[in-house]
């Protein structure tokens, strides 16, 4: 049995979308079906490849689905207008309500090395761990916060149960005075969103970070380093990656979940901000020459 895995894809950068999914195809013990949204921008050319790179892929093109989402958001009108000013959004509404199944999604920019098998999610939210606290407000907006919010969610691997989706509660959040402001003009308010959303469910799991790596300057891949999730500043990492030799190709290793029950602090989300600083400061990233 094959699992329906989606993902936001669009035709900027589609060799490499392409390479990555299908890394992430291929390594999977268990076949994957690819559900691909279409960001818009996909032309019957880009869908052909697409097609035939991923034989049995689903593409699902956004005006097929714009009058589904937009039905199912009627009633809530941030969600709504999120929606269709920014399409970051649509890896939030369109991935979790345009058909009933729980969520399994994944970006178009995670590389997978070896071959791999899928945890137990149990219904409990998982994410990729970021490196740091990659939200829409700053230190002193989340004073004001009234939300509690996970640490160091990073969405470039979700799960996500349709019972823990609660329309509603994202329209409270998106409403609030300091989260509304990122509407059309922070990216990561779609990640912030997800980190709520688990959040509310009271417990969350992470992909071994360990495993399942976030690309930065100091990028080792160790002996159980399963993927790489190599966004935009770190693509030039790309072809290193396929440069380099694989230790145990063949074993097929079971990607470990951590849980975590405990929101992030105040103090805890002021000192990753003041590292952040810090490390632009200390240790500038320099792309690697592709």
């Amino acid at each position: 049995m094959s699992i329906n895995v989606k993902t936001l894809l669009g035709k900027n950068n589609l060799d490499f979308s392409i390479s990555c999914l299908r890394s992430f195809v291929e390594n999977s013990e268990t076949p994957i079906r690819l559900v691909i949204l279409d960001d818009g921008s996909l032309t019957s050319v880009e869908v052909e490849r697409l097609q035939s790179a991923f034989k049995d892929c689903k593409i699902v093109t956004r005006q097929d689905r714009d009058s589904i989402i937009q039905e199912k958001l009627k009633n809530y009108p941030t969600c709504y207008k999120y929606r269709e000013q920014v399409i970051y959004a649509h890896k939030i509404f369109d991935a979790m309500l345009y058909d009933d199944e729980d969520l399994i999604f994944i970006d178009s920019d995670v590389y997978f090395k070896r071959k791999y098998t899928w945890p137990d999610f149990n219904g409990i939210p998982t994410f990729m761990m970021g490196r740091q606290h990659a939200y829409s407000f700053t230190h002193m907006e989340f004073l004001k916060v009234k939300y509690p919010i996970f640490p160091y969610v990073n969405t470039g691997m979700i799960y996500c149960p349709r019972e823990k989706f609660d329309l509603a509660f994202i329209e409270e959040v998106l409403n609030d005075q300091i989260i509304n402001k990122g509407i059309g003009r922070i990216s990561w308010l779609e990640q912030t969103m997800w980190a709520f959303i688990a959040a509310k469910a009271g417990a969350i799991r992470y992909f071994d970070p360990f495993q399942v790596v976030m690309a930065g300057g100091d990028l080792i891949l160790k002996e159980n380093t399963l993927a790489v999730h190599l966004v935009s500043a770190y693509r030039g990492e790309y072809k290193l990656l396929l440069k380099e030799d694989v230790i145990n190709k063949d074993k097929i290793e079971p990607i470990k979940l951590i849980t975590k029950t405990k929101f992030v602090s105040i103090p805890a989300f002021w000192i990753d901000r003041l590292k952040k600083k810090l490390r632009r400061h200390f240790k500038p990233y320099k792309p690697v020459a592709a």
